[in-house]
């Protein structure tokens, strides 16, 4: 079993109703009756479906998991709009292979009805930074294989786990696994406010800085094209419809260490 939810989970058993049917009717009555109740209702005895198959899957926590050569895509957290299923791939077993596994991207969604309510106006579309990290969520215990010990990365490896004693312990481990990712509170720097753009436009020219001293190149980019930070400055400023937008040589190196996918 690789993830279990309400209403599903992802196994490499074949023919699991079967081999279920096989075992004493006393360890198997509420899928008997569940088999009887279902063949009156619909004619259908099946209690198991499949709702999708193939070869491959990435797993990270209870509810992320995504199909290499099947239909299965569960990222809860993340807007995957505009990718296509290889490029998603591409992207998660990437980002699992670094050793933060965490990547950014622009999150859409519509203002909440208490700001409304607290500072009036509409239901207008917000666009801010978004983390998408692919962590684990201890809910149960990694079962590390004696044969990988030696190992510092074990991302591209299916675990097994087993449960754990009590919730507890998964708070402990949940609580030990946030230091990484935990901003210690400095007086000087209090304000922990995600960026919020103020138009598709201002997110265009955020990206465009991004992409400019990305790593691996991004939209033509080459990273040499301005010699000195107020000559990037100077250029968007340069555009009309870019003027107003607000870039300084301290929000451009924020920006120089933001991830762009």
């Amino acid at each position: 079993m690789v993830s279990v939810t309400t209403d599903g989970f992802i196994t490499d058993l074949e023919n699991l109703e079967t081999k279920l049917l096989f075992l004493p009717e006393e360890y198997t009555t509420l899928l008997r009756k569940y088999r009887a109740i279902r063949t009156d209702l619909s004619g259908v005895s099946d209690a198991l479906e499949v709702k999708s198959d193939g070869k491959g899957i990435i797993s990270w926590t209870t509810r992320g998991q995504l199909g290499i050569d099947s239909k299965i895509v569960a990222a809860t957290g993340f807007q995957r709009a505009g990718f296509d299923k290889n490029e998603l791939v591409t992207l998660f077993k990437n980002t699992l292979s670094k050793e933060n596994k965490l990547f950014e991207f622009t999150r859409k969604s519509l203002r909440s009805a208490k700001d409304i309510f607290e500072k009036g106006g509409q239901v207008t579309e917000v666009l801010k930074d978004q983390t998408f990290r692919l962590f684990y969520d201890n809910r149960r215990e990694i079962i590390e294989p004696t044969d990988l010990q030696e190992s510092f990365n074990l991302s591209n490896v299916l675990l097994d786990s087993n449960p754990l004693a009590n919730i507890n312990i998964c708070k402990t481990f949940r609580f030990l696994s946030k230091f990484p990712i935990t901003i210690p509170y400095n007086k000087n720097n209090a304000n922990r406010s995600s960026t919020l753009y103020k138009s598709k436009l201002e997110v265009g020219v955020r990206n465009f800085i991004k992409a400019y001293y990305c790593t691996n190149e991004k939209f033509g980019l080459k990273g040499n094209e301005f010699k000195f930070i107020w000559e990037m400055i100077s250029f968007i400023n340069g555009f009309e419809s870019t003027k107003d937008i607000k870039i300084s040589i301290s929000s451009i190196s924020k920006l120089k260490n933001r991830r762009l996918i």
